[in-house]
């Protein structure tokens, strides 16, 4: 039995394989693959993707009740907020401004810690939330820190402190 199994495989799989062409052994006997739907669209070339900015490219630390982050396409790639569902909310939803992503401290714990994201060599803590929208468009890269908003980058004593600090990084 275990034979007569054996030996039908092996006659399936040489069938299979009698069947079966590389592309090289088609081209060469002038074989062509059965031609799918014809797509008559014009294919768009793919644009060169533009450089980021390189506002937020020395490390810093801000810290502040509100941070929120908008910027072009791409952004998404140059920011990272931390989850932890045991303390934060996080929701994500195409808008018509854009894609946008919230993350707010849970009303219902105490006691929790920061919220932790980055943007480039960035790193800020939002105490309260955290708004990230890419935008459909070009523009700059625009980051504000609400609430008792502190900034300090690692190198240099160009420490600020204000109710809003807005940094904007325009692309070349």
């Amino acid at each position: 039995m275990f034979l007569r199994t054996s030996i039908v495989a092996v006659v399936a799989s040489l069938a299979l394989a009698a069947g079966c062409s590389s592309p090289k052994e088609s081209e060469a006997s002038g074989a062509r693959a059965p031609a799918a739907a014809e797509d008559s669209r014009p294919i768009k070339k793919k644009q060169p993707d533009k450089p980021w900015t390189t506002a937020f490219s020395e490390k810093a630390a801000l810290v502040g009740d509100e941070v929120t982050i908008e910027g072009p396409p791409g952004l998404l790639a140059h920011v990272l907020v931390l989850q932890n569902s045991e303390f934060f909310t996080h929701d994500e939803r195409a808008t018509p401004d854009g894609f946008l992503q919230l993350t707010a401290v849970r009303p219902d714990v105490g006691g929790a810690p920061p919220i932790r994201l980055r943007i480039d060599a960035w790193t800020i803590d939002a105490l309260v939330s955290v708004r990230v929208l890419e935008r459909p468009g070009e523009g700059p890269v625009i980051v504000q820190v609400s609430g008792e908003a502190w900034y300090k980058p690692l190198v240099g004593d160009a420490e600020q402190r204000s109710a809003v600090l807005r940094f904007v990084g325009q692309r070349p």
